[in-house]
């Protein structure tokens, strides 16, 4: 009995780990859960031990005839001590489903922390991408208006017309790209007309072996996307 109780108390010191920092942090590497449980488990077999241990000697006791005062003195120490260790142990238990309790709360937080992180970093990541997308768009005149990207404006009778965006231009024929990403665009003609607003310092037209225009070149990124973040070419 004496044994098993000194077991006890060295059982008890599992729950030394247990802790809770300013009530948002509870600490449990140290000893994991299930060994706390273990643990438990062990110090409720060997309360369980005792208490058997103490009902025989009692019995045996009562069996002997014999009067010995100091032996019934130790078996109602050791009841005493073992009632004492059943309280603390019933309150040690309480406080570890607590614990547990205030972890899986705080683990959620966690987790919901988590993943609101993540879904900030998702809607940051989508405005960035937003924000340095570009579009653009070449052909002919003709296959631009039957497309719906560009029209004439002004001019009598289709004399001295002026080709512009349309207000409600087909956005669905553009190409979308990453303007961080995005060097060059290649285009074939003989002479490529810009539409839309775009810094003539700010890109190149680079003709191949042909002497046909073979891409636009931007040497400027910011400023060429400054005015418009659509680009249109009218290709002859």
């Amino acid at each position: 009995i004496a044994d098993n109780l000194q077991s006890i108390r060295e059982r008890q010191g599992v729950y030394s780990t247990l802790t809770i920092d300013n009530g948002n942090e509870v600490e449990l590497s140290e000893t994991p859960k299930d060994k706390v449980r273990s643990e438990i488990e062990m110090i409720d077999y060997l309360m369980t031990n005792n208490l058997d241990r103490i009902a025989s000697l009692e019995k045996k006791l009562e069996g002997s005839g014999a009067e010995m005062k100091q032996v019934k003195k130790l078996i109602d120490n050791y009841k005493k001590e073992v009632k004492v260790k059943i309280d603390e142990i019933q309150a040690l238990k309480e406080e570890v489903m607590d614990l547990e309790g205030q972890y899986a709360d705080l683990m959620d937080e966690h987790m919901n922390s988590e993943i609101f992180i993540e879904l900030q970093s998702k809607q940051i990541e989508l405005r960035d991408n937003e924000l340095n997308s570009v579009y653009f768009a070449y052909g002919t005149k003709e296959e631009l208006m039957d497309n719906d990207v560009i029209q004439k404006k002004g001019g009598v009778l289709g004399v001295g017309a002026v080709k512009s965006l349309k207000n409600d231009f087909n956005k669905n024929y553009f190409t979308k790209v990453d303007l961080r990403k995005l060097d060059a665009i290649p285009v074939s003609g003989k002479k490529v007309e810009l539409l839309t607003e775009h810094p003539e310092e700010t890109y190149e037209l680079v003709r191949g072996e042909d002497d046909l225009i073979s891409e636009i070149r931007i040497t400027n990124k910011d400023s060429f996307w400054s005015g418009s973040h659509y680009l249109v070419m009218i290709t002859k």
